[in-house]
């Protein structure tokens, strides 16, 4: 009688690699960056009835909406098992979907930015465990990403049982769970604390340090020394306003934000050369009171892009925001602060 077969010795082909995670990374960016109804049309081929319109037809769920369809909720379920088992399958599942009384109900609303990915190269680490080479088609030429992940031999075939990369679907809907792409959830505090930094220049989006204006950048260092509570240090008898000595100044915004002191010095009406001094340009009055929910962490080489919905409490908005950053010796410096869209 032959030896009955090891399972663990299988494993499954390159070419079975390529396509299993190409599928997968296209499910969370599609899911991840286009409305809901649109991607059950996609899915579905337009076999589907699912109308935001019918609002009799829609229910809530842990504060958020979800749209009836025509669809058993076991038509999504069968669909994403074609990519994943396990724990990404319920993450997947439950970010944008929810089962009631075994009909489909989808989240109300979604992304608008529409990207893609193409898988590489893959290449085997250790055991089930893989890293997948993915260039992702949310800016013109892409942008490369490592993907680790496990793979599982089902009876339908291999599945993708882990993996790190979870774009930033975010927490919508029942029991889904909030996962970064670099897997360190438990730094999400520390990670507020960096936006928290930056608040004050979170008013208006900026693509590189030099598009904020010089005096933004001192009412930022104002509010800083005012949470520091040393405001009155750079008080001056007689005259309004915060003055800081320009050798502090310059030092404490170059530790944070590559800009030159000739940028910095460019605005007559915060820099006063002759004092050598820069002042607030207007009183500082309590800023908007703003959260911060971060979606996703993702790192290319010594840059990462922390992804987070930045709350307005008392206006009841909210707004999708990258704020990019670069890992230097003395700490990290801000690149750039853009909307999702």
């Amino acid at each position: 009688q032959p030896p009955a077969e090891n399972p663990s010795a299988e494993e499954p082909t390159e070419e079975e690699l390529i396509a299993l995670l190409d599928r997968a990374m296209n499910d969370i960016t599609h899911l991840a960056t286009n409305d809901t109804a649109d991607v059950l049309n996609d899915i579905f081929e337009g076999d589907i009835d699912c109308r935001y319109s019918d609002v009799d037809k829609r229910i809530n769920i842990d504060g958020y909406d979800y749209q009836w369809t025509s669809r058993p909720y076991s038509d999504i379920v069968d669909y994403y098992s074609q990519s994943f088992t396990g724990e990404p399958l319920e993450w997947i599942l439950a970010s944008r979907f929810a089962d009631v009384d075994g009909v489909l109900y989808c989240f109300v609303g979604g992304g608008a930015t529409g990207y893609g990915a193409k898988v590489t190269a893959v290449e085997k680490l250790e055991g089930n465990t893989y890293k997948g080479t993915c260039l992702l088609y949310y800016e013109p030429t892409g942008v490369e990403h490592d993907v680790i992940f496990d793979v599982e031999k089902t009876d339908a075939g291999y599945r993708i049982s882990n993996i790190d990369y979870r774009s930033y679907l975010g927490d919508f809907g029942p029991g889904a769970k909030k996962a970064y792409s670099n897997g360190i959830s438990e730094d999400e505090e520390k990670v507020k604390e960096c936006i928290k930094l930056l608040d004050p220049l979170l008013l208006q989006e900026w693509e590189k340090p030099e598009d904020i204006q010089p005096m933004n950048f001192v009412m930022w260092y104002g509010y800083k020394t005012q949470s520091l509570l040393t405001s009155e240090n750079y008080c001056i008898d007689g005259r309004d306003g915060l003055f800081f000595p320009e050798e502090e100044f310059e030092a404490e915004i170059k530790k944070y934000f590559d800009v030159s002191v000739e940028y910095l010095r460019s605005d007559s009406s915060v820099y006063l050369k002759d004092e050598h001094l820069y002042q607030t340009p207007a009183a500082l009055y309590p800023l908007v009171e703003r959260t911060y929910d971060i979606t996703n962490i993702s790192f290319h080489g010594s840059v990462f892009h922390i992804e987070f919905t930045l709350n307005y409490v008392e206006q009841k908005a909210f707004k999708e925001m990258i704020l990019t950053l670069e890992k230097v010796d003395e700490g990290v410096h801000f690149l750039s602060y853009t909307s999702k869209s």
